[in-house]
């Protein structure tokens, strides 16, 4: 496979094929539109793509990207960006988290973060967890992942979440890990999140710090939950949740991603520095076991709206976000 983006229709098997350098991430946006972060020389691009027309627009953004996320009104972008510089023992990591108008290209930065690890490698796997699936379908929160090595207990992982709207942070728990960062993806109901265990087997994480693993044969490290469905994309396969089913993509597929679009009907797979758009794909849709509240979500948007404009104190607003955590919480 040579690098730039092939358009697979999976019902005719015919392809069309967009010349692009090293693509490296796609981010689904409305209809048949989604952009695509891509390396030309030593620089790091972004650009959106029509389906329905064989062509790729040029996007300016201000900040190095590393990931981008559309966020609901389509007229901004999450960015996630990061650097990396090595020392004698240690590398010092930094992560930034900002809200872009594409539009007018003006950024706003929402949360940074810091952190020494113990190596010396320029080339170490240091964003995969800040590289999840965008904000929680539940609510405006982000997923973030960092690696925490106590003295004398074993390495572990930090993982939290920010609210691009409001900067506020929180902590979801800490799982043991042996690597620096791993890649996550939201359930459709935004309360969980699949990644994969030390061992790349996959694994299951409620917004508790609850932990279930529905499969422990299957390998990869790029877990891909179906926004529509309860299907999971990791190591080249299709898995139900549950871990009842599998179906093969990719073979050799254990660094391969998939990138599904809003509908769940659509993937992008990433595979040898080329990108495939699967389109007319039929994944055997099942539908999720969860569904998100989007009544519960406007409730909660519009309640940050109040902190921010300072209408609500920081009091007030937390008691009324728990209740409602609290009328949503799932039965067990």
């Amino acid at each position: 496979m040579s690098d730039g983006i092939t358009i697979y229709d999976a019902v005719s098997t015919e392809s069309k094929k967009i010349d692009l350098d090293t693509p490296y991430y796609v981010a689904w946006g409305p209809s048949n539109r989604f952009w695509v972060l891509y390396k030309k020389g030593p620089d790091k691009k972004l650009c959106a793509v029509s389906t329905n027309k064989l062509q790729c627009e040029e996007i300016f953004i201000s900040k190095v990207p590393e990931a981008i996320f559309p966020v609901p009104d389509s007229t901004k972008l999450i960015v996630v960006s990061g650097q990396i510089t090595t020392a004698s023992l240690w590398s010092d990591v930094y992560y930034e988290l900002s809200v872009h108008d594409y539009v007018t290209g003006l950024p706003r930065t929402v949360h940074k973060s810091n952190r020494t690890l113990p190596t010396k490698n320029p080339d170490i796997d240091f964003m995969s967890g800040w590289i999840n699936q965008g904000p929680s379908p539940f609510d405006t929160t982000f997923l973030t992942m960092e690696y925490v090595k106590p003295p004398v207990f074993p390495s572990q992982l930090k993982i939290g979440i920010v609210d691009y709207l409001t900067g506020k942070i929180s902590n979801i728990g800490q799982i043991p890990h042996n690597k620096f960062s791993v890649q996550a993806s939201w359930s459709p109901d935004g309360r969980r999140f699949a990644l994969p265990g030390t061992k790349g087997n996959l694994m299951i994480m409620n917004i508790d710090g609850e932990v279930f693993t529905p499969d422990k044969e299957i390998i990869g490290w790029h877990p891909s939950w179906n926004p529509k469905g309860s299907q999971i994309f990791i190591g080249g396969y299709l898995l139900n949740s549950d871990g009842s089913k599998r179906e093969e993509l990719v073979a050799k597929g254990m660094n391969s991603r998939a990138f599904w679009s809003p509908d769940g009907l659509k993937m992008v797979l990433h595979t040898n520095n080329s990108l495939w758009l699967l389109n007319k794909f039929s994944p055997s849709l099942i539908s999720p076991d969860r569904l998100p509240d989007k009544n519960l979500l406007k409730k909660i948007v519009l309640l940050k709206d109040l902190f921010i404009e300072k209408l609500i104190s920081e009091d007030e607003y937390n008691l009324r976000y728990k209740k409602l955590l609290e009328k949503d919480a799932p039965s067990r």
